[in-house]
């Protein structure tokens, strides 16, 4: 079973890490400083010089992108 659940995870970070390399590099980074860097939107906004607006759209675009990448 351990066995089992670790390679369904492997598979999962490696179909994930393959719809993030398919983002645009502005979408990339705004998933990776939302959910490896743990920043706001708000503080993204401010480290970009973008709009608080455009930010939440990117990263709407972008979770979109990658739901529909994954099986």
């Amino acid at each position: 079973d351990d066995l089992e659940e670790t390679l369904l995870q492997k598979e999962a970070l490696e179909q994930l890490a393959a719809a993030l390399t398919a983002l645009a590099p502005e979408l990339r980074d705004i998933i990776i400083l939302r959910y490896y860097r743990g920043y706001t939107l708000t503080d993204i906004a401010r480290m970009t010089g973008t709009g608080y607006g455009m930010v939440k759209v990117a990263h709407r675009k972008a979770l979109e992108q990658i739901r529909h990448s994954l099986p």
